[in-house]
């Protein structure tokens, strides 16, 4: 579950959630995390996302030393991420 970090979020936090739930369910890819739903309650919006057991890039890459092979392992899976979302211009 994806919210907003705020107890009473701006309208332009409320609306960036809402735009990023709306580009994920144009995505069909096995390369981009699925979204699952959008819950409303109160002033607040959770965006139900696919849990994929992964952490974010910039703690990968600061607790863990890798081989260049590595590296360009990763940075191709990236390219080929955005590669997707480029082709439905996203």
């Amino acid at each position: 579950l994806k919210a907003c970090r705020y107890e009473q979020p701006s309208v332009k936090d409320l609306a960036i959630l809402q735009h990023e739930y709306n580009l994920l369910m144009k995505v069909d890819s096995p390369k981009i995390i699925k979204s699952y739903g959008l819950i409303k309650q109160n002033r607040q919006l959770g965006l139900v996302i696919e849990d994929i057991g992964g952490i974010d890039l910039q703690d990968y890459i600061q607790h863990k030393a890798f081989s260049l092979d590595h590296f360009f392992t990763i940075a191709i899976q990236v390219i080929c991420a955005l590669e997707t979302l480029h082709a439905m211009r996203i």
